[in-house]
């Protein structure tokens, strides 16, 4: 047994065994089990167990019971995972830009330091240090207040739902591992975003820059 997450259904679960069932009831319920597999390639074998062990009941994986409702929610998640891989593209590009920026305007510095002898490789490790900071504190951030907003939605039922709906609002459960994964993701995309444009440093001629500037 498991909870469903959706707090409203978790406090009206009721367990007793189907003889005391039965016999508070009068009538011989239910006919019909249906469950959700974690895994989805484990359903027939599921199916064909809980049957055995379950009989004369009817059992059923929830696709199964639920096909048009099933078929929605995979349209679902692939439109979601499409909106967020363009996000994540969005913010690479943007968070590129900005360090191809910082790299052209730090320069001099850069020839600076290069004239002193302070090796390409220590300049790019701290160029890139400082991007991937700015982008883990505001993946951090951006993850926390996603969180908090979720955890008041479910919390205070914040989005009513019609009453063709078995639940009466919209549930929003937030995992740890939900998060730790964001950031994780959010981490990955940085990275690589600051790495690309900060390698243009390498490029970088201290004798031609200080010409210039001089």
């Amino acid at each position: 047994f498991v909870e469903t997450g959706i707090r409203e259904l978790d406090e009206r679960i009721v367990l007793m065994h189907y003889r005391d069932a039965v016999a508070l009831t009068g009538i011989e319920w239910p006919r019909e089990i249906g469950f959700l597999p974690i895994n989805e390639k484990d359903s027939a074998a599921l199916c064909r167990d809980l049957a055995a062990l379950c009989a004369p009941l009817r059992v059923a994986s929830w696709e199964t019971l639920n096909p048009t409702l099933a078929s929605a929610l995979a349209l679902e998640y692939a439109a979601m995972g499409a909106i967020l891989i363009l996000i994540c593209i969005l913010a690479a590009l943007s968070i590129s830009a900005l360090m191809l920026v910082f790299v052209r305007e730090q320069r001099p510095m850069i020839a600076v330091l290069r004239a002193y002898g302070t090796p390409a490789t220590t300049i790019v490790r701290a160029l890139t240090g400082v991007g991937f900071l700015l982008v883990f504190v505001s993946g951090l951030v951006g993850a926390c207040m996603g969180a908090l907003i979720a955890y008041c939605i479910d919390h205070y039922q914040l989005i009513a739902l019609p009453d063709v709906y078995y639940i009466s609002y919209l549930p929003a459960p937030v995992s740890l591992v939900l998060i730790v994964s964001v950031i994780g993701i959010v981490c990955g995309v940085g990275f690589f975003a600051t790495y690309i444009p900060v390698r243009r440093a390498y490029l970088i001629q201290p004798v031609t820059i200080l010409r210039e500037e001089a």
